[in-house]
């Protein structure tokens, strides 16, 4: 197997700064694709990269790409400058987050202050505190924004959403426009090609320029029911619930489609590796529930407390990010480990049945998991407590590789 090349050891003023490189090359190496990455310290001051293919990861106190990105880029950072083309996605979380240049495709951004001067060729979502968009600025899609202050030059070639304290649109929009705030301006730039919704206490104020080419309508709070709606009655009503119990029972088949073809990688990539875990719930339970418990009221807690620090908010954001995956593999341990319990009740301790056979028992551990989850309480608690069986088993796998590692011999 391929060796990653090494990071230079941080010294003590920088080892906060390397804890989310060394995060980031954790998830590439668990990744397809993980045995082309190369590690490089040329992503800016303080700050390293990793390079999956032609998508780029990096991480550190300054984050800033010095060739162009062929692929997709991932930063997170202090602060973040984006001045080299993408050719891909970008995706971009900080303290402080610029971008000069431009962006193939989506960009999606997470900071605390945001600062976009560029081109984007496709969507642009942003989360953020203060958030501004140039003149320059150009989104080929829509875009939607959040933020406390937000200013929104340039151009946005489809519709534009945006939520925040207070709101200045100077640019265009060649869709609708769909705006809440406590104080919404539109300058003498702004041209909106459809129609404008907005949601405010007061109104609108248009400076002399500004046009709006479909209707302007202001929601002041939420709508009382129309009469019409009010003669529906119970009829409508049950429409209603059962397209909710429709979209129910379309997200649950999904979700068990989507954890059997994980399954089925996972089989086919590392069977020694899902074997193994999977049996450690039944050799140590208890172990494996305290470990999964301990590690799902950490990580966000965790998460907290570096949201404290500028610098800490992108390894924070990361936590927060991998915390849904780390959960969902879990919840498929637990399911391997139903699985291979029940291989071994019906064929006499036999558990060994290849590829065909694990998947069967492992879809039919699926399903009695899934109805078992719409009992109340009970449902809810078993399925809880597969999930943090797998989670503690394998925090304990990866406890015995890191021994194994140290000690070939052990």
């Amino acid at each position: 197997m391929r060796q990653f090349p090494t990071a230079p050891h941080p010294s003590r003023a920088s080892r906060m700064q390397a804890f989310v490189p060394l995060l980031l090359l954790m998830l590439c190496c668990a990744a397809p694709g993980a045995l082309h990455a190369q590690v490089s310290t040329s992503a800016g001051d303080g700050a390293a990269s990793v390079q999956v293919e032609r998508n780029v990861y990096a991480a550190g106190g300054k984050v800033q790409p010095e060739a162009p990105v062929r692929g997709d880029f991932s930063g997170a950072a202090g602060r973040v400058e984006l001045d080299q083309p993408v050719s891909g996605d970008a995706a971009l979380a900080g303290g402080s987050v610029v971008v000069r240049a431009p962006v193939a495709q989506d960009l999606r951004i997470g900071a605390g202050d945001v600062s976009l001067d560029s081109t984007v060729g496709g969507e642009l979502f942003v989360m953020g505190g203060n958030v501004t968009l140039s003149p320059a600025t150009r989104i080929a899609r829509g875009a939607r924004l959040y933020a406390g202050e937000l200013t929104i030059g340039g151009r946005i070639g489809e519709t534009l959403e945006a939520r925040a304290r207070r709101i200045v649109l100077d640019g265009e929009v060649g869709g609708d426009v769909d705006l809440s705030a406590r104080q919404i301006e539109l300058g003498p730039n702004a041209r909106v090609a459809g129609a404008l919704r907005y949601s405010a206490p007061t109104e609108l104020v248009m400076a002399p320029g500004a046009t709006v080419a479909g209707a302007i309508t202001r929601e002041s709070g939420r709508a009382e029911p129309s009469a019409a709606a009010r003669r529906e009655g119970p009829a409508a009503a049950g429409e209603r619930t059962w397209g909710l119990r429709i979209a129910g029972w379309v997200g649950g088949t999904l979700l068990f489609l989507g954890v059997l073809a994980f399954a089925a990688v996972m089989l086919l990539v590392a069977p020694g590796f899902a074997a193994r875990t999977a049996d450690r719930i039944r050799i140590a339970p208890g172990p494996a529930l305290g470990f999964g418990l301990l590690v799902a009221l950490a990580v966000p807690v965790v998460a907290g407390v570096l949201f404290i620090t500028v610098l800490g908010i992108p390894i924070g954001l990361m936590l927060l990010s991998l915390y849904p995956g780390l959960l969902l593999l879990g919840l498929l341990l637990g399911v391997l480990f139903l699985a291979r319990l029940m291989s071994g009740a019906l064929r006499r301790g036999r558990t060994d049945g290849g590829f065909v056979l694990d998947m069967v028992f492992i879809a039919l551990a699926l399903l009695v998991l899934t109805l078992l989850s719409n009992v109340p309480v009970v449902g809810a608690l078993a399925l809880a407590l597969f999930v943090l069986a797998g989670t503690g088993a394998l925090v304990l796998e990866g406890r015995d590789w890191r021994r194994r590692r140290r000690d070939p011999l052990a």
